[in-house]
């Protein structure tokens, strides 16, 4: 068989992103101590910190590559981000409406509206 760059690259690839994809098994170790990997807590968390994990470091590589190829500025992409994390918390917060975050954090300002949220949706008290 013959190998190329491209099957090099793929292999650097994998092998980098399983490096990565440890700190999901310690994120879960983190939250619940000791787990089997056969949990569905556990595979959850590992799946949701993969997932961040990689779409971070890709997120990363695109947006160097783009400014590497003065596609855009770095000020122009972080101006686009700011209105895009705006955005995206607009839209979280109304699905919050007894309560409102900001820098410093969350503000409940509906303590009952809360307290219901949290024992309708059985949130571990």
């Amino acid at each position: 068989m013959i190998t190329t760059p491209n099957d090099t690259l793929r292999a650097e690839l994998r092998r980098a992103a399983q490096r990565l994809r440890q700190f999901g098994r310690l994120a879960a170790s983190r939250l619940f101590g000791t787990l089997p990997t056969t949990s569905g807590r556990y595979k959850a968390v590992v799946d949701e910190w993969e997932r961040s994990l990689l779409l971070r470091a890709e997120m990363n590589a695109l947006v160097l590559l783009l400014v590497d190829k003065k596609v855009v500025t770095s000020a122009e992409w972080t101006a686009r981000v700011v209105e895009e994390i705006r955005a995206l918390a607009d839209a979280h917060q109304k699905l919050w409406p007894e309560l409102t975050t900001d820098e410093v954090g969350i503000h409940v300002h509906d303590a009952q509206a809360f307290a219901a949220r949290s024992k309708s949706e059985g949130w571990p008290e």
